[in-house]
């Protein structure tokens, strides 16, 4: 847990050794990407909890953004 790839000058990790995975998307599946920016700040529970709040009220758009600024938020809490 909690070891990510870590692609740079000063790593031995590579593109090839990442994972890749294929999921059937159907319509009215909602896809919710991100990065480890989003996922290690904020649990799947917190990041479905907002999403399902904001669905019918704003934009996609929106809902990202504001994802994006609770998870940096969260980034700088020492607790």
């Amino acid at each position: 847990f909690n070891t990510p790839y870590q692609l740079g000058t000063q790593s031995g990790d590579m593109p090839a050794d990442g994972q890749m995975e294929r999921v059937e998307a159907r319509p009215g599946d909602m896809l919710i990407l991100g990065t480890d920016g989003l996922f290690d700040n904020m649990s799947e529970e917190t990041i479905l909890a907002k999403v399902q709040d904001g669905l019918h009220a704003q934009p996609a758009q929106e809902i990202a953004k504001s994802l994006a600024a609770q998870a940096q938020e969260l980034s700088f809490d020492e607790s």
